[in-house]
């Protein structure tokens, strides 16, 4: 029989300013310094403005950090 067993490990990247490491496991990732990355290793927003181009709730701003 043969048996393939597979996993992934996330991306490490560099935080822009902080030059810290941050592992991009996620959609949504905070560095050490705070500030948030998407899963490609681009910075994001100040979440306070997420939502208000598109609608969202606040709420559902909060589910997407945790």
């Amino acid at each position: 029989q043969r048996y393939i067993n597979r996993y992934r490990e996330p991306t490490v990247g560099e935080g822009y300013r902080c030059k810290k490491e941050v592992v991009l496991s996620s959609n949504t990732n905070r560095c050490k310094c705070g500030l948030l990355y998407n899963s490609a290793g681009q910075e994001l927003s100040d979440p306070r403005h997420w939502g208000e181009e598109t609608g969202e709730h606040p709420a559902d701003v909060k589910r997407w950090l945790a």
